[in-house]
C-alpha cells in the first residue's frame, strides 16, 4: 500500500509507477521460472546420475537418471547423506579403496574424478566414474557440491574379462614347452647332448622340453634284423 503522489497539477502518480514496478518483478518471476524449467529439463534429459550435495555431504537435489541408478525414489534420497544413499555406508568414503572426491575438492579447490562402487537398493553394484565440482558464493566460499557419475560397468566388465583372458593366457604359455633351434644329435646311437654337454636318450630330452609321450615299437626294417625268424609274420606297413 502506498499514499498518492501528486504532480504539481494535483493529479496522482505514485498508482502507475506501483504498477510499473509490479509488471517488472512478474516479468522477472516469469523468466526465472523458465530459467530453472530449462535447467530442470536439461538436467532430466541427461543420463548421468547428478546429485546436489550440501556441505554436510546431504542430497538436495537430484536428477531421473539417479533414481533409476540406485533404485531409490527421490524422496528416499533427499536428505540422505550421499554416502549412506549410494554406497550403503554410514561413514564416508575414504582412501586407498574408494577415495571421496568431494573430500578431495575440499582440499584442493579443484574438481575431482575417480571410480567408484555404488550399490542400489536391490544389492546391485554399479561402477561410476565419479566427479565433483564446487558451487561458490560471491566471496569465493564453497557452498554446496555438484556430485555427477556415469554409468562404466558395462565397460569395467569387459576390462575385468579381458585382464582374466590375459591371465588364462599367461598361465598356458608358461606351460607351453618347445623345441627351437640346432640340437645336436649323435648319428650313430640318437642321442642328444644337452645344454650341459651331457648325452641322453632322444626319448628323454623331448619328453623335458615338450608335452609330447612316448610308447616303444619296432619297425620292420628292425624286426627283420633283430628277429629275422619272426619277420615273416608281418608285412612291410606294420611295426610290434
Amino acid at each position: 500500500m502506498s499514499s498518492p503522489i501528486k504532480n504539481p497539477e494535483n493529479n496522482s502518480t505514485a498508482a502507475d509507477s506501483v504498477s510499473g514496478t509490479t509488471a517488472n518483478c512478474s516479468k522477472a518471476n516469469g523468466s526465472f521460472s523458465e530459467t530453472r524449467q530449462m535447467l530442470e529439463d536439461v538436467t532430466q534429459g541427461i543420463p548421468e546420475s547428478i546429485l546436489l550435495l550440501s556441505t554436510d555431504y546431504k542430497i538436495l537435489w537430484v536428477n531421473k537418471a539417479t533414481v533409476h541408478q540406485t533404485g531409490f525414489k527421490e524422496h528416499e534420497l533427499i536428505g540422505a547423506c550421499c554416502y549412506k544413499a549410494i554406497h550403503g555406508s554410514d561413514t564416508h568414503c575414504g582412501p586407498p579403496s574408494n577415495p571421496c572426491p568431494v573430500q578431495e575438492l575440499v582440499k584442493t579447490g579443484q574438481p575431482v574424478t575417480t571410480v567408484h562402487e555404488h550399490h542400489g537398493k536391490n544389492g546391485n553394484t554399479v561402477y561410476a566414474e565419479v566427479s565433483a565440482y564446487p558451487i561458490k558464493d560471491d566471496a569465493g566460499n564453497i557452498v554446496r557440491f555438484v556430485h555427477i557419475s556415469r554409468d562404466i560397468t558395462e565397460s569395467m566388465n569387459l576390462e575385468k574379462e579381458r585382464e582374466m583372458l590375459i591371465s588364462e593366457l599367461q598361465d598356458a604359455l608358461v606351460q607351453i614347452k618347445t623345441l627351437k633351434g640346432i640340437i645336436p644329435i649323435c648319428t650313430s646311437c640318437k642321442k642328444i647332448r644337452n645344454h650341459n654337454g651331457s648325452w641322453e636318450q632322444i626319448e628323454s630330452y623331448i619328453h623335458r622340453h615338450s608335452e609330447a609321450e612316448f610308447s616303444h615299437g619296432m619297425c620292420p626294417h628292425c624286426v627283420k634284423t633283430h628277429y629275422p625268424d619272426h619277420a615273416g609274420n608281418m608285412g612291410e606297413d606294420h611295426n610290434i
